[in-house]
């Protein structure tokens, strides 16, 4: 690089944004942390020391990146707030850089595309697939479960290896029939037992009316009809014994299937909504995000209409959802909004983290009985004890759970939904629940999603493109 000597300072509070890495491998990235001019500066991230050293500035312009003579172009840094605080998809880019630089170490990653834009998931797929050390990755992304050599389910009776995602979902489905077939095998089994049983008392009923007649008759010595009726009793004891021994085998694993059928994705999140006619309920009138270049929006979004708003990480579309949701002011235009508007963010900041499930929606929805609610996070697989543990505890996607019903479970639907981000935390069974309430959702739906599965799924009519 031009001229000037290195600093050496630590990022820790330092803006940033991965842009590659270097010949002597460390992480390349640009900052503002140090620019006087409001401009981007090149810098270096070792990964083992997490020391950034800033290169000295050559030359700036605005728009592209160069080093054809030994200097570097700098450019304006995207910002996502006024704080030049970047988005978590750029912030993981940084550290999986980090990760890929250590070539032959077996890397653990957990869920790591949550948040990323969908040239990040692109990247990262890319990424896992050239690093030659290997990789462990926890995650609910189709899109990286596809491209995965192998997929180790984990079930409450241990890890399942499967061949690929698609192994996976045949698996499960062969499993769900195979499952309903032995239920109904077993029910019937149990049915033709009891018949057998009852069949077999009422021979042995005929047995002692017939012996009893023949005593009364004198037809045969008393002592022949009771050694025979000894024989009789003997022998049908026997038989009940080892009939009752196979109807409790029956019975338990019927018990024992019945309950693994209830394990198994039975999930309820019911969406009602306001879908009925052309009624406008959000309008955009040459609205301008707050620290955006993009141009001013203006649209119409009509009752029933589905919406995606879609773009890289840093464009403003977590921005542009506060203000359709009267969060935020644009820093020009207005939004106008018809009936009730729900937002949901990407931290749950409607919950208090400190307080159960059933506190946080007692104290959203005081007019619901805490009954109902217990009833209604049992079916979302909350129940009890955990819906009433302290929300910090529960896992990202069982807190988006309790959000969802908080948004949405009041006495009145919300006429416009907006979700940031909503199918970040979930597993693949919750992804499902949550996609199925959506199709059912007859509202104004607005969400960001890089998920493409998860978009196509809950059948969005409409995009924007930041």
């Amino acid at each position: 690089v031009a001229g000037g000597v290195a600093k050496r300072v630590s990022y820790g509070s330092a803006a940033v944004k991965l842009e590659g890495w270097t010949a002597d491998g460390k992480i390349l990235v640009v900052t503002s942390f140090f620019s006087p001019t409001g401009l981007a500066q090149l810098a270096t991230v070792d990964p083992d020391t997490s020391e950034m050293t800033v290169l000295p500035f050559a030359r700036a312009s605005g728009g592209t990146q160069d080093a054809t003579d030994g200097c570097y172009v700098f450019y304006p840094l995207r910002q996502t707030s006024a704080t030049k605080r970047y988005e978590g998809g750029e912030q993981s880019r940084l550290a999986l850089c980090a990760a890929f630089l250590r070539r032959n170490h077996y890397l653990l990653l957990d869920e790591p595309s949550n948040h990323m834009d969908a040239a990040g998931r692109r990247w990262l797929l890319e990424r896992l697939k050239a690093h030659p050390g290997g990789a462990l990755v926890a995650s609910h992304d189709r899109t990286l479960l596809r491209g995965a050599d192998a997929v180790l389910e984990l079930r409450a009776d241990g890890l399942r290896r499967h061949g690929s995602y698609e192994a996976l979902q045949n698996w499960r489905e062969r499993e769900a029939a195979a499952l309903e077939q032995r239920i109904d095998d077993a029910e019937k089994q149990r049915r033709r037992l009891r018949e057998e049983r009852q069949a077999a008392a009422e021979r042995a009923a005929r047995r002692r009316r017939q012996g009893e007649k023949q005593r009364r008759s004198g037809s045969q010595s008393k002592m022949l009809l009771d050694k025979g009726a000894e024989r009789a009793e003997n022998r049908g004891g026997r038989n009940r014994i080892a009939h009752a021994q196979r109807e409790a085998r029956v019975a338990a694993q019927l018990q024992r299937d019945r309950a693994q059928r209830e394990a198994l994705p039975t999930q309820r999140l019911p969406l009602a909504g306001d879908g009925h006619g052309a009624a406008v309920r959000l309008h955009l009138e040459a609205v301008t995000l707050p620290g955006s270049a993009h141009a001013p929006l203006s649209l119409t979004l009509r009752a029933g209409e589905r919406w995606r708003v879609h773009g890289p990480n840093g464009c403003g579309k977590t921005t542009l959802l506060r203000i359709m949701a009267g969060r935020l002011a644009p820093e020009s235009g207005n939004c106008r909004r018809h009936g009730s508007c729900v937002y949901l963010d990407q931290d749950f900041r409607l919950l208090d983290p400190a307080s159960s499930a059933v506190d946080n929606l007692r104290r959203l929805h005081p007019e619901a009985a805490d009954a109902d609610w217990r009833t209604r996070l049992a079916g979302l697989r909350l129940p009890g004890d955990e819906a009433l543990l302290p929300l910090a505890a529960l896992s990202g996607g069982e807190r988006l759970k309790v959000a969802l019903l908080a948004v949405t479970g009041g006495a009145e639907p919300p006429a416009t939904l907006l979700l940031d981000e909503p199918d970040n935390h979930l597993d693949l069974d919750s992804r499902e629940l949550l996609e199925a309430a959506l199709q059912n959702y007859s509202g104004t739906l607005v969400v960001v999603s890089h998920d493409e599965d998860f978009v196509a799924r809950i059948g969005v009519t409409h995009t924007l493109t930041l």
